[in-house]
């Protein structure tokens, strides 16, 4: 026996089906793209502009660039960018889909100036703030410590990190030598 849904209710399931995505996308994009989603939808307001039109991103990316004190670079040509698309992720049209956001990035990226890359944290700066972190700890510093040398070394992030359980950490021999297993089924 064949069962047919409704329109309705193919709309509510898909409805339901978004939202279970967005519940568990990552927090730290999550967070990252609501700022400039929540700018983005405020700046459309104020100028009367319809969000959805390739032409509002352009207008927007145009202001990020010529503020007083202009967003980086990367965050222009892509964080702004990637934040619009996600809004608009389910939609047949997205105002990212468009040659003018193309040409406007390509704007945004000669009007302003390359990031600086970020030095990675050294061995001997890592070490320096375990030594400051643990001149008297209490467990909670020595825990949280731990946490960032874990998710300097493994590569972790800190969503990865909280996540773990006493039985997914553990010292072990390999080689004759003592090494700190990691085994995360997040």
């Amino acid at each position: 026996l064949l069962k047919f849904i409704t329109h309705d209710g193919l709309m509510c399931l898909e409805r339901d089906v978004k939202a279970w995505i967005r519940a568990n996308t990552p927090a730290n994009t999550t967070r990252a793209y609501s700022t400039y989603s929540r700018q983005y939808t405020e700046f459309a307001r104020s100028k009367g502009l319809n969000p959805v039109e390739s032409v509002t991103l352009c207008a927007f990316m145009k202001d990020a660039v010529e503020r007083p004190r202009p967003l980086s670079r990367s965050t222009i040509v892509k964080v702004i960018p990637s934040a619009v698309a996600d809004m608009y992720r389910y939609d047949e049209h997205s105002p990212t889909d468009s040659e003018l956001v193309r040409q406007a990035k390509k704007v945004a990226k000669r009007l302003t100036a390359p990031s600086v890359p970020r030095k990675p944290v050294s061995k001997a700066q890592l070490l320096e703030m375990v030594v400051l972190a643990t001149a008297d700890p209490s467990e909670m510093e020595v825990r949280d410590m731990f946490m960032l040398v874990l998710m300097f070394l493994g590569f972790l992030r800190e969503s990865e990190v909280v996540c773990l359980r006493v039985q997914d950490v553990w010292l072990d021999k390999l080689g004759g030598r003592d090494v700190l297993m990691v085994f995360d089924v997040g």
